[in-house]
């Protein structure tokens, strides 16, 4: 279930883990991430 949404953001797409970490740190900073 929470792939789903961390796939959605897989832009640092390292890891199972980093795509979750880095959805969360989207979310915050959606715009900071955009860049990467």
């Amino acid at each position: 279930m929470v792939m789903d949404i961390c796939i959605n953001y897989y832009y640092c797409h390292y890891s199972f883990i980093w795509v979750c970490n880095c959805y969360k740190f989207k979310i915050e900073n959606k715009f900071k991430i955009e860049e990467k």
